[in-house]
């Protein structure tokens, strides 16, 4: 079993040091190690780090598709 991550948990992760968590269609996902490689740069994932829901472009749907092993079950 799985344990399930807070909305609370989620904003202790808002950075890179932290984890820097971003919920998306209600699944956690760690983007601590992908910050950088983001193709808009690491300033838009901090912005949304360790808040709640957000509308994906399609470059970082693609690659949350291609990287769902980083997905924190919750």
């Amino acid at each position: 079993m799985s344990a399930s991550i807070t909305s609370a948990q989620v904003k202790e992760h808002a950075s890179p040091e932290k984890g820097l968590y971003i919920i998306i269609d209600n699944s956690v996902y760690s983007m601590a190690d992908f910050a950088d490689e983001h193709p808009g740069g690491s300033k838009i994932l901090k912005r949304v780090g360790g808040k709640g829901k957000l509308i994906p472009s399609l470059t970082f749907l693609i690659f949350l598709l291609q990287h769902r092993d980083r997905q924190q079950e919750g």
